[in-house]
């Protein structure tokens, strides 16, 4: 949170809206918590507070996306981001087919061993610590889930909602982790209705 506050501030930015997906919306609320005067809009997806439901069981959820995927043979997105069943399987291909469409220059890097596993870590040590109350978030927030996401439990999204003052929720049917990714088009129309 406070590499992201600097590298903002080192770009001249003195406001900006902030959007955090998954581990990203676990670092949005703690620069919110030690720069609130930076944040103008707040956009959470996928994720929980500090100390939420289910949190810190994510790294055995997701080796065990990670099993099932190997067992498989498919992409781990498939299981980690979408429903285990036919719908899911057909969500899951049409945004894999696009991703794998994107050309070389610009696909992601590869995550490193050892980057996973801190990032694994650090999730486990938030989900541990105890229960946020979210009082310090003032900004106007939006907060996006599926109603099945069971990499950070979608219950963590209605908490949210019901301890930040005035946000707005928007839950996303049959849809997991991936609900953005499932739903790029409407959920581009509700950030920028937000």
């Amino acid at each position: 949170a406070v590499s992201v506050a600097d590298i903002v501030h080192a770009l001249g930015y003195v406001k900006i809206n902030l959007l955090g997906r998954s581990m990203g919306g676990m670092i949005a609320q703690e620069v919110v918590r030690i720069a609130p005067e930076l944040v103008n809009r707040l956009i959470l997806v996928g994720t929980g507070q500090r100390g939420g439901k289910g949190i810190d069981s994510v790294t055995s959820v997701t080796f065990a996306h990670m099993f099932h995927s190997l067992i498989k043979h498919k992409d781990m997105k498939r299981y980690i981001f979408y429903r285990d069943d036919a719908q899911g399987e057909q969500e899951a291909a049409k945004v894999l087919n696009r991703l794998n469409c994107r050309e070389r220059e610009w696909a992601d890097q590869p995550m490193k061993i050892s980057s996973f596993l801190k990032q694994l870590k650090a999730i486990k040590k938030w989900g541990s610590a105890k229960i946020d109350n979210l009082t310090f978030i003032q900004q106007p927030t939006l907060i996006v889930d599926g109603d099945q996401d069971d990499m950070v439990p979608t219950e963590n999204s209605y908490q949210m909602h019901e301890k930040i003052k005035g946000s707005q929720l928007v839950i996303y049917h049959h849809a997991g982790h991936g609900s953005l990714f499932q739903y790029a088009d409407e959920f581009a129309r509700e950030v920028q209705l937000f």
